[in-house]
């Protein structure tokens, strides 16, 4: 989000993206670190960038320590921002 949104610098890489390190996002671009989802990403086009390149490699997000409940938090995220699950 500093340089760019995330969806075109997707397209923009493309084929030569062979992993994803994901943060916690911004909010509203005043660099203030929320958890994943609660920011000003564009997760739907950010998912759509990723289906147009075929990327079907792994996502690995870098975390704050935590317990188990905020590891399974952390998860449904990813699962709901990447995956557009429940």
């Amino acid at each position: 989000m500093l340089y760019g949104y995330p969806q075109d610098w997707i397209r923009t890489l493309g084929k030569s993206i062979v992993k994803v390190h994901s943060k916690i996002s911004t909010q509203r671009r005043c660099y203030a670190w929320v958890n994943l989802g609660d920011g000003d990403v564009d997760w739907p086009a950010v998912r759509a960038a990723f289906a147009e390149i075929g990327y079907a490699g792994s996502v690995i997000a870098e975390l704050e320590p935590g317990d188990e409940a905020y590891l399974r938090d952390v998860s449904r995220r990813i699962d709901r921002l990447l995956l557009d699950r429940a």
